[in-house]
């Protein structure tokens, strides 16, 4: 049997060896080179986040959640007063170092299976890492895997907003995305919370498409929950669960809306007399079990967020006015504060520079054109074919580019937790140009069927650049 023939025979068993493949590739490029610096520590953020690593310690059982004496709290630490990233990546990152470097069976064989498949973690049969100071080749290569379980949630995403094809080429495309492959060789937050908001964002689409379950509900709050404990702006891609419930509810909310208002303008002295009762009734229960299943997402979320980013606060509830002071700072920084490393910003276009730039360099020309086209497609189908799950991933798009767009200074690898679901939608535009040419290839006149090649052309194209 030829190749193509056994495609056809075992479609499911070629998509998921093609997704591997995308899998192994996305892997080895997020692992390549992983000691980039030989150990020198030339990223200033990660050279912080190891210093922090090197100096906490594990705290007792009655100190985890007690902000003033633990030895886990960043703020404790001799001549440090300040952690502006989440602490459930330096946890976990401190947590996999200690295992590996000092740890029992497996840690050894885990290790030099790494070193055998090429990753950078030893040197002439010596480690090049511990649980302090070179903890950062163990942060990037969490990094790194972490980073290419974003890219399958990019597969996930995309299949199930649209269909198999378009998952399969939003994985691809994430994973040759130049921004993520860079972040994902650094030891820091920003691939964690890219993962775990991309996945709040798969599991907000059940929800969207009415399976309020306390479960979905639950998982999509500790989604949301670590996103928060990896980077506090991720608190903000809440409204994406928050417009998920909305779609969800809101024909049965435009039911028990007329319904109640008819039988208050009856003036009935029992709504049950009206004819349409059970009917309101069934609507009230499905508006008032979305607003549990909305109630559930928040207090996982704030239940999550309280047990991996403990040092938020001082006591039970009250904020440490340590964490305070940490804000108060950011605030300044985005807002233009005199602070040296800013005066770079300076004249910069808040909402058009950030847009520039990853159209530019985050993900390069084609894959920014084919994002353009994606959105205005999913838009558009808003609009004119009321799919409304689509307002689920836009929201993410909506809320992180005013978040970022109106800094003082937009940081380039501040949109990186939109990007996969931006990537999926420009996967989208890429199927669209895709179906676009096809249709007019299947018309009779030359010049549509001109059209048609170009349209194709223009899509292999978007991929391959």
């Amino acid at each position: 049997m030829g190749l193509v023939p056994f495609i056809r025979a075992h479609p499911t068993a070629t998509r998921r060896v093609a997704l591997g493949l995308v899998l192994v590739v996305a892997f080895v490029l997020r692992v390549w080179n992983l000691n980039w610096d030989a150990g020198t520590h030339q990223h200033p953020d990660e050279r912080y986040w190891s210093l922090i690593t090197s100096e906490i310690s594990a705290p007792g059982p009655a100190e985890y959640f007690d902000s003033e004496s633990s030895p886990l709290n960043p703020y404790n630490l001799d001549g440090r007063d300040t952690w502006v990233y989440g602490t459930f990546p330096l946890f976990s990152t401190k947590a996999v170092a200690s295992f590996l470097a000092d740890g029992p069976f497996p840690a050894g064989a885990l290790v030099t299976a790494a070193d055998a498949a090429g990753i950078d973690l030893r040197t002439d049969g010596i480690d090049d890492f511990d649980a302090g100071y070179n903890a950062n080749l163990i942060g990037r290569l969490l990094s790194a895997l972490i980073d290419t379980a974003t890219v399958g949630l990019a597969y996930l995403l995309g299949r199930d907003l649209f269909d198999r094809r378009v998952g399969f080429v939003a994985a691809t495309l994430l994973a040759f995305t130049p921004l993520h492959i860079q972040y994902a060789h650094f030891y820091g937050a920003e691939p964690w919370v890219t993962f775990f908001v991309t996945l709040g964002v798969w599991l907000s689409l059940r929800l969207a498409r009415g399976r309020l379950s306390l479960a979905v509900a639950a998982a999509t709050g500790l989604a949301f929950g670590m996103a928060a404990a990896s980077k506090l702006i991720a608190a903000a891609a809440l409204v994406v669960p928050a417009t998920a419930i909305f779609v969800a509810v809101a024909p049965a909310l435009a039911i028990a809306g007329r319904w109640t208002v008819t039988a208050l303008r009856r003036g009935a002295p029992d709504v049950e007399t009206y004819p349409a009762a059970e009917q309101g009734r069934a609507a009230w229960q499905i508006v008032g079990w979305g607003a549990l299943t909305g109630f559930v997402v928040l207090a996982t979320t704030a239940i999550t967020y309280r047990v991996l980013q403990p040092y938020t606060f001082d006591g039970l509830v009250s904020v440490d006015d340590r964490f305070t002071r940490d804000l108060d700072y950011l605030e300044g920084v985005n807002s233009g504060g005199n602070v040296p490393w800013v005066v770079q910003w300076i004249g910069r276009t808040p909402l058009t520079f950030p847009l520039r730039s990853a159209f530019w360099w985050g993900m390069g020309p084609a894959l920014g054109l084919a994002v353009l086209v994606g959105a205005a497609k999913a838009v558009s189908d808003v609009i004119r074919r009321q799919r409304w799950v689509l307002l689920v991933p836009l929201a993410l798009l909506v809320v992180m580019l005013g978040l970022v767009s109106q800094q003082f200074n937009p940081l380039i690898r501040y949109l990186l937790p939109a990007y996969p679901v931006a990537i999926v939608l420009g996967a989208f535009g890429v199927a669209t140009l895709w179906n676009a040419g096809r249709a007019a290839l299947a018309r009779g006149a030359r010049t549509v069927q001109a059209t048609g090649h170009v349209l194709r052309g223009v899509a292999v194209g978007l991929v391959v650049m």
